[in-house]
């Protein structure tokens, strides 16, 4: 009996050893979609309380602490600028021919009048490295992972996140941004992915404010560049006050 027990065990190690878990799981999405640098025009379609408003972007993000950002319509608000280091940013308003700087708690605000906050729209951080994973046990979809995250830092954008991820290709379809009180904050769609660089990046999103309600915003992604050497003056508070 002990012989066939030896040989069953020696047959399923391998399978035992491959088995997916949280972690495994959450280091193979950061792989896939995780970037040193990206280069994107960003088209947002924003509705609240039933208006609705259009901004268009230039974006460029270079490591986790760099981002620049600038507007390019409407008309009234095109050559605003964001510039984000590490936990700063700076705006620089074409109008008044001056930057303001925001940080802390300001960073959640709503950027343009969408569903984004600042640091939405700036933020490019490994998961695996601010959060522990664990399985939601209560996932009955079989073509599904449901992870739940927990940060193990003090300063993150959110608590907790619950990500839902296809089986097939592991890659994130939705996420919930969650409080440390349990309150769903956000809730953020992804699709149409491709490949640019080895890189899976969504070409649509959808985000809703559920702190807001009846408020959604729809991204779209064009004109990817994934790994762009950037210069660093971009990242300068003087090349916001650049004369175009």
């Amino acid at each position: 009996m002990k012989k066939y027990i030896i040989l069953i065990v020696i047959f399923l190690f391998p399978f035992i050893a491959n088995a997916i878990t949280p972690d495994k799981l959450l280091k193979e999405i950061d792989n896939k979609q995780f970037y040193q640098s990206i280069v994107y025009k960003s088209v947002m379609n924003i509705t609240f309380e039933g208006e609705k408003l259009q901004k268009k972007m230039n974006v460029y993000l270079r490591d986790t602490i760099s981002t620049y950002i600038e507007v390019s319509y409407p008309p009234e608000e095109k050559g605003t600028r964001y510039l984000k280091l590490k936990d700063e940013m700076w705006i620089y308003l074409p109008a008044a021919d001056d930057v303001i700087r925001i940080s802390g708690h300001m960073l959640k605000q709503s950027m343009l009048g969408s569903d984004m906050s600042y640091e939405d729209a700036s933020s490019n951080n490994k998961l695996s490295e601010i959060y522990d994973a664990e399985f939601d046990t209560t996932n009955q979809d079989v073509d599904m992972y449901v992870l739940d995250l927990t940060a193990n830092v003090k300063k993150t954008s959110y608590y907790r996140r619950k990500l839902y991820i296809d089986k097939s290709n592991k890659l994130i379809l939705k996420m919930d941004l969650i409080a440390k009180s349990g309150k769903l904050l956000k809730t953020m769609k992804f699709e149409n992915y491709k490949i640019y660089g080895g890189i899976y990046i969504p070409g649509y999103m959808l985000i809703e404010d559920k702190i807001r309600g009846n408020s959604s915003t729809e991204m779209y992604l064009n004109d990817i560049k994934i790994g762009k050497q950037l210069p660093g003056r971009m990242f300068t508070k003087a090349y916001l006050r650049r004369k175009s």
